[in-house]
């Protein structure tokens, strides 16, 4: 069987930003976002999010990559970024779950509402240094003890590998990317 390589994207979608992220690490990937590869060129993050709320939502997404998980017959490891985080996080307990190797995800805030999913794959998750909207230590303890959940406490803050964002850092970008090129073979 194949491998394939899968990155889910924040509420930017696909940007360039993601696709040099992407074309950096030393394997054949392919991006999903919500808005079907259609380049959206958002002026900031709240008129990102508010677009991606009225436009797409947290359910559609998570059905979206549902979908194409369902359809793919191959190993599969999955990068997921903020809202592309949490929507790994969502269907992580469903059956298709056993081809899936591996999954790196960043700062899926909304995580925090579904923290009573048991993901059937092992799942790496980054979370920021602190979070503006809940407490992040509470949060974690929550998910810590769960058997295929890998918790992993960065410095640096929300969006830090989205260099769209005012909280992107050059340090936390170029620290996780070295994790991901070794956890990711």
């Amino acid at each position: 069987m194949k491998t394939k390589y899968i990155f889910v994207s924040d509420i930017f979608g696909r940007t360039e930003s993601l696709e040099k992220l992407v074309e950096s690490l030393p394997f054949n990937s392919i991006i999903i976002d919500p808005y079907d590869g259609k380049r959206m060129m958002f002026e900031d993050e709240q008129k990102a999010y508010q677009y991606f709320t009225k436009h797409v939502g947290l359910n559609n997404y998570t059905e979206q990559l549902h979908q194409i998980l369902t359809a793919m017959n191959a190993y599969i490891y999955l990068i997921g970024f903020s809202v592309g985080a949490s929507v790994i996080w969502r269907v992580s307990e469903r059956s298709y779950a056993n081809n899936i190797r591996n999954a790196f995800i960043f700062y899926g805030s909304q995580i925090r509402h579904y923290v009573d999913i048991e993901p059937k794959f092992k799942i790496n998750v980054v979370c920021p240094a602190e979070e503006s909207h809940f407490d992040i230590n509470a949060f974690i303890s929550l998910i810590k003890e769960k058997p295929q959940v890998v918790i992993n406490r960065s410095n640096y803050y929300h969006v830090f590998m989205n260099r769209c964002s005012t909280n992107f850092d050059d340090e936390g970008y170029r620290q996780h990317m070295q994790l991901l090129a070794q956890h990711l073979r």
